[in-house]
């Protein structure tokens, strides 16, 4: 039996599942950098691929078992008019995400700079970032409180 361009693309879907979740991130190299494990075992790049691939592995397996070649072709506009729809959503929400508030500086034509007269106050945990993937996590040095005051 011959196999066919459907079939081939769910081995690779399927393969490139196994790999990202047998494949682990260097967990050594993550601990002392002081960067988070997530499940033990991977950085959060690559459980972000491994989230990534659940929409692409539900996508093709949809497509893919469609006995039919009329049936396939029906779900593959299905799956691109709901795209269509999603992606600008999930851009427009990206960008909002990302924009800065710009809350601590005031920007004026030639540069931004901080308000005048104005006093912050912070506190300050000296902590490893990613504390939870230590077994004994070090102590640091405590809670320190930091104050910035701009003149005018």
């Amino acid at each position: 039996m011959k196999p066919t361009r459907q079939n081939v693309l769910l081995a690779v879907v399927a393969l490139a599942n196994v790999l990202l979740w047998i494949i682990p991130s260097n967990v050594v190299e993550l601990v002392a950098r002081d960067h988070h494990t997530l499940l033990g075992r991977y950085s959060r790049t690559h459980f972000a691929w491994i989230l990534g691939m659940i929409p692409i592995s539900a996508i093709t397996l949809y497509i893919g078992l469609a006995v039919r070649r009329e049936k396939r072709k029906v779900r593959s506009f299905r799956v691109l008019a709901s795209l269509l729809v999603v992606a600008p959503v999930i851009v427009v929400g990206d960008w909002m995400l990302r924009v800065e508030t710009g809350t601590h500086y005031v920007r004026e034509s030639l540069a931004y700079h901080r308000p005048p007269n104005e006093i912050l106050e912070e506190s300050y945990d000296d902590r490893p970032q990613a504390l939870r993937t230590y077994a004994n996590a070090p102590e640091g040095f405590g809670t320190v409180d930091c104050t910035l005051q701009t003149d005018r």
